[in-house]
């Protein structure tokens, strides 16, 4: 290994030899440029394709939450419409057997009479 690094020490440095150098460092620099750039490109598309992809995203979660509104709407319409419907059933539950006219006995008066046509008659 000595012996390598004495033989790339004693390397004349030369004009020539500096713009080979040189010349190999811009080709570098400039492929390094090159693919950078496609990179870049690359990068800035799918930048792109992601800020359409939230909005997307964005447009479905609020029309999916503007749809949640709704039925949350409609389901408190609907409970106030039973909680309207089970006072209504109770006040005709309570009406019906305010109406009922129970009889407890037939007057003496009827016995006499068809029993069927008198209550008939009574309503």
């Amino acid at each position: 290994m000595a012996a390598a690094s004495s033989q790339g020490d004693n390397v004349p440095v030369t004009r020539t030899f500096l713009e080979s150098l040189f010349g190999t460092l811009r080709d570098d620099f400039a492929t390094l440029k090159q693919d950078i750039t496609v990179d870049m490109k690359d990068i800035q598309l799918n930048i792109g394709d992601l800020g359409l992809w939230v909005d997307s995203l964005e447009q479905t979660t609020n029309s999916q939450a503007e749809e949640l509104e709704e039925y949350h709407r409609k389901l408190l319409e609907l409970q106030e419409k039973n909680v309207e419907h089970q006072y209504q059933l109770e006040d005709l539950a309570n009406g019906s057997q305010c109406s009922n006219i129970c009889i407890r006995g037939v007057p003496l008066q009827a016995a006499s009479e068809n029993l069927e046509d008198y209550v008939i008659r009574l309503f």
